[in-house]
């Protein structure tokens, strides 16, 4: 809110509590002050007009790796991401990546498989938004299996997607820093199944023994 708006606020109360005749009673001097003061800027509104400008990181992965973005507060947040998945899965394969947001601002990292890991710290450092985190997942462990588990980690705020698919990360950016403002995962509909796509559906989830 500028300032010119924060003063026009505090005073149309007292307006509204007035005639038409009371408020052009107004002595001119006074109300000369009024317009005045209301029209000043705050020194700080120059940072209104910075500039911000989104952009388009494409995560670099093979076709069929799964992965899952979102945004944590801590850098004990490595730890405790790692933890928890040979916790929850063992003999797990993964690599994370984790944007410090203040200090050092480093990439920091883990991971139980050194390919997956080198992943992770080359998309972390591409998207370069304060907090976020970036984790690849090798076979035979899916999103599903342990994505329950990373939201119950303390530090973790948001997840943005669990997927294998083609994806972009929607990036805002100011002369302060970066923000992920969302994901792109996958393509669009090509329309609305039908009975024998329901039966497919099904059928699918059964080969991969999640239904009787």
């Amino acid at each position: 809110m500028t300032a010119s708006s924060r003063v026009f606020l505090a005073v149309f109360p007292f307006l509204l509590t007035k005639s038409s005749h009371s408020f052009w009673a107004i002595p001119v001097r006074t109300y000369r002050h009024f317009v005045t003061t209301i029209s000043l800027k705050s020194s700080d509104e120059s940072t209104m007009s910075s500039p911000f400008t989104t952009s388009l990181v494409d995560i670099d992965k093979p076709a069929d790796q799964n992965c899952i973005i979102g945004t944590t507060h801590f850098i004990k947040t490595v730890d405790d991401i790692h933890e928890a998945l040979v916790s929850s899965v063992p003999g797990i394969k993964f690599g994370l990546g984790f944007c410090e947001a203040s200090g050092d601002r480093l990439v920091r990292y883990s991971g139980t498989d050194d390919a997956l890991t080198e992943l992770a710290k080359k998309n972390a450092l591409s998207i370069a938004c304060g907090h976020s985190f970036i984790l690849f997942l090798g076979p035979p462990t899916f999103p599903v299996h342990v994505l329950n588990t990373i939201k119950m980690v303390p530090e973790v705020c948001t997840i943005y997607c669990a997927t294998a698919n083609q994806l972009q990360v929607i990036v805002g950016e100011s002369p302060k820093g970066r923000c992920i403002m969302g994901v792109i995962d996958g393509q669009t509909p090509l329309g609305v199944e039908s009975e024998k796509d329901i039966q497919a559906r099904r059928e699918l989830l059964k080969d991969f023994g999640y239904k009787l």
